[in-house]
């Protein structure tokens, strides 16, 4: 008999998906998301078009779809003039399908982050907030624009206030990567000794434990600690 806000009986009504290959697929493809590898991102995709066909109405499964094009763009690994518009496209049909979805609007903040329009970014990330305080695409997004920007205490505050929102935040997700490198200048012991146990958690994934060691060989560089830098970048077998 609860009384509830208008933001949360929002969110108890969208419906993720009744079709269970398509959330299988689904969950398949965040796993494949969360690596954020090369590899990774264009399997996530691959699992997220299926998803779609086996359930055309599946909204996160197209602002996912988004996203992963979205990072594919922002780490490199295909040219933004490629996947910015396959992204938009994405976006947009998920729009139609649920105008209300925080997840749309923090995937619209993200492409207008990645297309260098940061006033529209963060207008669509603080409304994607309106609706789910507790989005954490949008809290990440929001915290690398305001990085971007130059504000880096109000970015650091903002992740800060994702953890405590979720203190079972998976130790080795990308918004501590995030929060691990934000830190790095202002308590960088800290940042090493938390990356350092993110590649102990992820001890049964080499490939996702390499790409940690790659984090940890760049911030032991930035502080010109050059032998730990070396030696951390062969643990990730990387030449580079």
């Amino acid at each position: 008999r609860t009384t509830l806000s208008e933001n949360e009986s929002a969110l108890l009504q969208q419906t993720i998906t009744l079709n269970p290959v398509a959330y299988n697929l689904y969950l398949k493809g965040k796993f494949e998301q969360d690596k954020a590898t090369r590899t990774s991102l264009l399997n996530a995709i691959n699992y997220f078009n299926q998803a779609i066909q086996a359930d055309s109405g599946f909204t996160k499964a197209y602002s996912s779809l988004a996203n992963s094009y979205l990072d594919q763009s922002g780490r490199g690994t295909e040219h933004p003039a490629k996947v910015l518009p396959l992204a938009r496209k994405y976006i947009d049909k998920a729009i139609q399908l649920d105008p209300n979805s925080a997840d749309v609007y923090a995937s619209l903040g993200g492409w207008y982050r990645n297309s260098f329009n940061f006033k529209e970014s963060e207008r669509m990330l603080r409304k994607s907030l309106q609706i789910n305080p507790e989005h954490e695409n949008a809290i990440g997004w929001l915290a690398n624009l305001l990085e971007m920007t130059g504000r880096y205490e109000e970015a650091l505050q903002t992740l800060k206030k994702n953890f405590e929102m979720n203190p079972g935040i998976d130790i080795y997700s990308w918004s501590v990567t995030f929060y691990n490198r934000l830190n790095l200048t202002i308590n960088p012991e800290e940042a090493i000794i938390s990356t350092k146990q993110r590649i102990e958690a992820a001890s049964i994934d080499p490939e996702r434990q390499k790409n940690i060691y790659r984090t940890l060989a760049r911030f032991y560089w930035y502080l010109g600690r050059r032998e730990e830098a070396i030696s951390s970048a062969e643990q990730a077998q990387d030449r580079g």
